[in-house]
């Protein structure tokens, strides 16, 4: 992989390309999770605990 990186004159765009296709599988779980809860208690959990 860093080989044919190598070949570009600018190792500036690879890192960026990177970093967030790295972080999508991480955050693919966590949100799975966190979604579900959100419009689960949306109608009493979410302003119950908005307002305090």
């Amino acid at each position: 992989m860093t080989a044919k990186f190598t070949n570009l004159p600018w190792p500036v765009p690879v890192p960026p390309t990177v970093h967030p296709r790295e972080e999508t599988p991480e955050s693919e779980g966590p949100v799975p999770a966190a979604a579900e809860p959100a419009p689960v208690g949306p109608d009493t959990t979410a302003p119950s605990t908005a307002s305090g």
